[in-house]
Formats: C-alpha cells, structure tokens, sequence
C-alpha cells in the first residue's frame, strides 16, 4: 500500500496556511493546486513501485488538516481528487486525525474508500450511521488521555468507543509517545484485549 500526505494537507506543506483562504477566494487556482499535487502523487506513487518491483495495492492518504475546513470544501476540494487516487491507484484508506465528525459525510462520497482512520474525538457513532458496520474504522486515544496520571479518562474513553461502535470492525490504534504514562497504555492494551471480538 503506498502512503501519501493528503493533496490539502500537501499544499498546506507546500504553501502555508494561505492555501485555506485561497481556497474561498481563488477556488479555481487552488483546485488546480490540489489536482496538479494529486496527478504527481500518481505518477511517483507508480514509479517508485516500479523501481521497488512492488505491486500498489491502494493508498493510504494522511489528510491532516481536513478538520481546518468546513465539510464543504472538503467535498469541493479534496474528495474530487481524492477519488481520482482510487481511480487510479487503489482503494483509499483516509486518514483524519483532528475531530472529523462533521466531516464524515463528505468522506463518504470519496468512491473507492474502504477505510478509516480517525482520532479520538470523532464520533464512532456517526461513522457507524452514515458508513454501516462493514466500514473498517481505526481510531486513535488521544494524547491527553494517554499522558495522564490515572487510567480513568482513557478507560471512559475506550469504553464509549466500542459503545458506539456496536460491533461494527473496528481497530485501536496506538504507540508510545514521550511523555506517556506506561500504565495508561497497558491498561487500554488490557481492555482491548479483553474485548470479545480482539485479534
């Protein structure tokens, strides 16, 4: 699977914050931006997978800054060429790690999206209304919950998640940071993995 940046999160890279208020005010230049960095993810995505001798299976797309826009510009901007990826290189794994909830529905008109990747405070719930239980959906703890002092918040947490998930297939996904609290991390390790349905 190749892994690539988002194409807004790219030119936010690329050309500063600017990008987010050039996208209401030179709507046209700035599509253009994100479908030239689109078409380039392409072509390098193929030739680095030719010189590797590696088959692309799909693409993960890391859109980092999708929660920086409203949900409209996220269907005029980034789902257009974001389907284009699929189109061409795979099915998409689409990564949003700020609070997508608002954002979701624009999410699924993106064709060829057959996964999740989501941080701690979207809702798992409204993923589930507006994706089905099919969906693979990952999600993330987030960072305060994993640094603090007691297990309280992190466990609330997990228990909402899998609440809202009602079953549906569903991944925690988490690593050690700096700054983590070691207990924190194996106390969410242990309720995953005592969950009936854990792998």
């Amino acid at each position: 699977r190749a892994t690539i940046h988002g194409l807004m999160t790219s030119a936010q890279r690329f050309l500063g914050e600017g990008i987010f208020m050039d996208m209401i005010a030179e709507p046209q230049r700035s599509l253009d931006i994100i479908n030239w960095i689109g078409d380039a993810y392409i072509a390098l995505c193929r030739h680095f997978a030719r010189i590797a001798d590696l088959p692309v299976t799909g693409v993960h797309v890391g859109e980092c800054s999708s929660c920086m826009v409203s949900p409209e510009l996220i269907e005029k901007f980034v789902v257009p060429a974001t389907r284009k990826l699929g189109e061409e290189l795979g099915p998409i794994r689409l990564h949003s790690c700020g609070p997508s909830t608002n954002h979701l529905q624009a999410f699924s008109r993106i064709e060829n999206l057959t996964s999740l990747d989501l941080g701690g405070d979207t809702s798992i719930k409204k993923a589930r209304e507006v994706f089905g239980k099919l969906m693979a959906l990952s999600v993330s703890p987030l960072p305060q919950d994993m640094s603090a002092e007691k297990t309280d918040a992190i466990l609330s947490w997990a228990k909402r998640i899998v609440k809202e998930n009602d079953g549906g297939n569903l991944e925690f996904l988490y690593h050690l940071e700096a700054g983590y609290n070691v207990q924190t991390v194996f106390a969410l390790t242990d309720l995953v993995e005592a969950l009936p349905d854990a792998q």
